[in-house]
């Protein structure tokens, strides 16, 4: 049953059900309709079903289905819940499914009751209590095992009432309970036919497990323990705080408009001589709003609670207050990791940084479920299902665990209890691992493609691998680590680069996403390709050495195969920088050539250079062999200017290179002039460049110059006597050109590169 559900919700939680307008409604109806109104239930529901079946609209059936809902008869509930979708599927609204989805959970029904969660959120989308169950819709599979965490046992001490809210307060046990308790009058709660709350201590038997001993009712200055519901209780770890749950006992002229007693928190500290001394009432206690479900950390400096205030998340949610200098803060929300739209109660603080609550809007098994999570500094991490055989079907709660992390008690009113909530214990044999969840997806860096069967590792603060573990298919990887801590993710891939990434679990997020974003090495190729100055043909086995200019070390040495290609993979450290290279061609019987290439390596891919070569023949421009840049001379002079020396001096090096070749360095005008002046300059030209080159040691027999004028035209721009021409500056420009013919050869094989 839910009888202390009630209790604590009598006054925190106050809803109404959203329902079609009824036209008309018999008297027993609208008497009935006013014990609901008031949370009297049970008078409620036997005025419901007084009335005929067949006179039961969808506003009775809505109202029994939810009376016997709250409480706690959830097979009543279900009864009713499905009359109202069998017989008026055209009234039902988003809460009928709701309610009916938690009705179906209790009942152990789940894949019908995630049918109706999902009919809930489409009418109200983006809530939390639903989109967590959405998320996975199967979970509660997992949370039905027994993992063997937990051995529980129940207490014989339990009553047919309601027994719950078994609590530390050093030696002794404090627990809340409906047993007759020995009042002169013993008041009755019309809610559910019960007794009112009243607070007990007790101490634990030390030979007998699942029984308390000496238990009595709980006595303290100021009317502890009065006409109206108390308890539960907590206390500060040195036992001389006392903070408890009580129904406000103003008078009825001071209550709010609704006439309803709302839930306080009063507190109580031990005198010098170890009594209670005078109850009073906490700050931030409302007549418009219920506080209460008060859990003290350690040093009695923090107080979590339960409220319905306004500007929470749901119909309970809870929050935590700090005293300082003996003054309490204004209460703050725990936040959305922690509360939802639904009912969030129940708080214990371990001092370990472990807070526990009950929620039946978190994912869970049904009713009010059990939750774990990490709480520090205001701090709370995701919430954890501690699943069976703590939560069940039905309503788990008033989780608590001792000090030593050993054992502990909660209550339920599952099946088999002596009353409508009873109070179990247990031993924890595994600990509460809070880890924190590190996920994520190893992707290349520019395209954002999931990376498959990538090597991630997880190295802890000294660099010793705690983790490894390979990406799936979709790229996906996740650790679970200790709060907390720092940690460096690595993950390795071919044809990638290590990445790193830095990882600290000291966040509020339980779940830290850290993707992997992989840079590919580049692909860089130097691609050199060769061809016949004549023939256009590729030339194979072409010897091409690549150098570096600045150091002068020798980058590659390569051939070139039958398309007369060669190729060479760069270090991907060359991506974004410049390469200042020179790229020599060597092969038999073809002239040796020697070229620069300088460029930025902006993109991965080919780097393509192209060349000729020209084999050492009679009548060969040997110019032409190596790419010779023009001979430039200053207008009507012969004198050989420093860029025109640069250019002389290579072929300077091809004629030490082949010593045995004879050149004839002629030089040729274009038609413009009179052609003795073009024959006279251009003889000079030839002849100062030729000598230039005997200056470099070069032998004078090997080279001699002569100057054509524009007695060879290599077009037809012709310009003499009543000839025009029209042609352009760089038809005229081909025409002026110096050529280094050879007219003798005789190349021994030894000379040959």
């Amino acid at each position: 049953m839910k009888t202390l559900f009630k209790y604590i919700i009598c006054g925190l939680l106050f809803f109404a059900v959203v329902q079609p307008v009824v036209n008309a409604q018999t008297a027993r109806t609208k008497r009935a309709d006013k014990f609901y109104d008031n949370y009297l239930y049970n008078e409620a529901i036997v005025s419901y079903e007084s009335i005929g079946k067949k006179k039961r609209d969808a506003h009775v059936l809505r109202r029994l289905g939810e009376s016997y809902r709250l409480t706690g008869n959830a097979v009543k509930a279900e009864k009713y819940y499905d009359q109202l979708f069998e017989k008026y599927p055209n009234m039902l609204v988003a809460e009928d499914h709701l309610h009916y989805a938690d009705v179906l959970r209790m009942n152990g029904k789940y894949d019908e009751a995630m049918t109706h969660t999902r009919e809930y959120d489409v009418l109200r989308s983006n809530e939390i209590r639903t989109s967590g169950q959405l998320k996975d819709p199967t979970y509660y599979n997992d949370l039905r095992v027994d993992k063997g965490q937990f051995a529980i046992r129940s207490l014989k001490n339990n009553t047919d009432e309601s027994d719950f809210g078994a609590n530390y307060n050093g030696q002794q046990i404090v627990f809340t309970s409906s047993r007759h308790g020995g009042n002169v009058v013993d008041y009755q709660y019309n809610w559910t036919d019960r007794h009112f709350y009243d607070l007990y201590t007790a101490e634990e038997h030390p030979k007998k497990a699942g029984k308390l001993r000496k238990i009595k009712r709980m006595k303290a200055v100021g009317g502890l323990n009065g006409r109206f519901h108390e308890g539960p209780a907590t206390f500060s770890a040195d036992g001389n705080l006392m903070i408890f749950t009580r129904n406000s006992y103003a008078k009825k002229k001071d209550l709010n408009n609704r006439r309803v007693r709302e839930l306080e928190l009063w507190y109580s500290e031990k005198n010098s001589k170890g009594k209670w001394g005078k109850i009073q009432p906490m700050p931030f206690n409302s007549k418009e709003y219920s506080v209460g479900h008060g859990a003290l950390s350690a040093d009695g400096n923090t107080l979590y609670f339960v409220s319905d205030m306004p500007g929470g998340y749901g119909a309970t949610d809870i929050y935590y207050t700090t005293r300082t200098n003996g003054a309490w803060s204004v209460p703050i929300n725990a936040g959305i990791k922690i509360n939802t739209e639904g009912r969030e109660m129940f708080p214990f603080y371990h001092s370990d940084g472990m807070l526990f609550y009950s929620s039946d809007g978190q994912p869970g098994l049904g009713g009010l479920d059990v939750f774990i999570a990490s709480a520090k500094d205001g701090r709370f991490g995701n919430p954890k299902n501690v699943g069976s055989p703590i939560n069940g079907s039905s309503d788990d709660f008033a989780f608590v665990l001792n000090k030593d992390l050993k054992e502990g008690y909660f209550a339920s009113n599952r099946p088999g209890g002596k009353g409508s909530d009873d109070m179990y214990g247990y031993d924890l044999l595994k600990p509460f691992i809070l880890s924190k969840k590190l996920e994520g997806y190893a992707k290349d860096s520019k395209t954002g493609v999931v990376l498959a069967a990538t090597q991630v590792k997880l190295f802890d603060e000294k660099g010793i691998i705690v983790g490894e573990i390979q990406t799936d298919a979709s790229g996906y990887y996740t650790f679970d680590l200790e709060p907390d801590m720092n940690y460096v993710l690595k993950g390795t891939r071919d044809k990638y680069k290590e990445a790193t990434r830095n990882i600290s679990t000291a966040v509020e997020e339980d779940v830290i996403t850290a993707d992997l974003l992989m840079d590919k090495i580049p692909e860089i190729t130097l691609v050199a390709s060769v061809t016949d100055i004549k023939t256009k043909l590729p030339i194979e086995g072409v010897q091409v050495t690549v150098r570096d200019k600045e150091t002068g070390n020798v980058v590659a040495s390569i051939y070139t195969d039958k398309t007369g290609v060669a190729r060479e993979p760069l270090s991907s450290d060359l991506m974004n920088k410049k390469i200042n290279y020179t790229l020599t061609f060597d092969k038999s019987e073809y002239l040796s050539k020697t070229i620069p290439f300088v460029t930025t390596i902006d993109k991965e891919g080919d780097i393509k250079v192209s060349t000729t070569m020209g084999k050492l023949e009679l009548g060969t421009d040997i110019g032409k062999l190596i790419d010779l840049n023009p001979i430039y001379f200053d207008y009507n002079k012969w004198n050989i200017r420093p860029d025109a020396a640069i250019e002389l001096n290579r072929i300077v090096a091809v004629m030490k290179a082949y010593p045995d070749i004879v050149i004839e360095l002629g030089s040729h005008a274009d038609c413009r002039g009179s052609k003795k002046y073009n024959l006279n300059l251009s003889d000079k030209r030839a002849k100062s460049s030729a000598t230039y080159i005997v200056q470099q040691g070069i032998s004078k027999d090997r080279i001699y110059g002569k100057g054509y004028g524009e007695s060879q035209l290599v077009n037809s721009c012709e310009c003499e006597g009543k000839v025009k021409s029209n042609c352009s500056e760089e038809l005229h420009s081909d025409n002026r050109r110096t050529e280094f013919i050879i007219v003798k050869i005789n190349i021994p094989a030894s000379t040959q590169k």
